[in-house]
């Protein structure tokens, strides 16, 4: 399938680890459908993240900074296409990013890739053995919401709405357009 080519030279099976994929999201907006190399990952509402593991991918047991993975999701913003809504075809944003240098534990051992979305559209992947919050999880980033709550004290946004709410916002929504 010349759909599954890499760039860089294939690893052997063998040379790879197998990691659990979380989404964090750092950002005001949903991500849907989130998938890694194929595998689905989850979706996570705004400024959400690290509790669920969905999917699962695989890195080369040592770093290599030419190592690329594949990352397709959607956004609020696809839901809202009126071509969508319409029956049309389901859109997805796609994006080839390297992976960050591995943060393993002392043995060696990792768990986890982090599919971490950002502001300014940033996405980065963290291949490591802990969670957003423990003092060794790379660039020190902390659990989304709590991140967002200290940057924007008291605000409602910081705190990921439930799925139901969301659903029937987007229903909402499309009722008003449709009214229109």
């Amino acid at each position: 399938m010349s759909g599954c080519d890499r760039s860089e030279p294939a690893v052997p099976e063998s040379d790879m680890v197998p990691l659990q994929v979380s989404v964090l999201n750092y950002t005001d907006h949903r991500v849907n459908n989130v998938d890694v190399d194929g595998s689905w990952a989850g979706s996570m509402g705004p400024h959400g993240g690290g509790g669920k593991f969905a999917g699962s991918s695989a890195v080369p047991r040592q770093w290599r900074p030419d190592f690329t993975v594949t990352i397709r999701w959607q956004d609020d913003e696809q839901y809202a296409d009126p071509v969508w809504r319409s029956g049309g075809p389901i859109r997805y944003h796609e994006r080839i990013l390297p992976v960050q240098p591995y943060q393993k534990a002392a043995d060696g051992q990792m768990a986890f890739l982090w599919v971490a979305f950002f502001p300014n559209d940033v996405i980065k992947l963290y291949p490591t053995w802990v969670g957003p919050d423990h003092p060794d999880f790379p660039d020190g980033l902390i659990d989304p919401s709590l991140a967002c709550a200290r940057k924007f004290p008291g605000d409602k946004k910081c705190f990921s709405r439930p799925p139901s709410e969301w659903i029937m916002e987007q229903q909402e929504e499309t009722r008003t357009e449709s009214a229109q």
